[in-house]
């Protein structure tokens, strides 16, 4: 499981994450044009308890502030990852 093989779909506005068939997601959406609402972690029931939303929010919120966006944490897990961490993460947090 690396980090490395989650994929960002601009399309979809989702981070996929394949791990082994099993696809954990990350759903985001658009709210103006450097503003995004991460809105939805899902893991697969077999891959929860392994830091699999963890790594994935991660992942997603460091791609966010190489893009310059700035991200509005709406999902609940995200909220809760963000105040954990909001000394790193204050410079791209709305």
């Amino acid at each position: 499981m690396r980090e490395d093989q989650i994929k960002h779909d601009t399309q979809q506005q989702q981070f996929i994450w394949d791990i082994d068939g099993q696809i954990a997601i990350l759903d985001y959406v658009t709210l103006s044009d450097s503003v995004y609402a991460y809105t939805h972690v899902y893991v697969p029931p077999a891959l929860r308890g392994q830091n699999i939303a963890a790594r994935l929010t991660q992942f997603a919120l460091e791609e966010a502030s190489k893009l310059g966006w700035k991200v509005k944490a709406v999902c609940p897990y995200i909220q809760t990852y963000t105040r954990r961490h909001s000394i790193d993460l204050e410079p791209i947090m709305v």
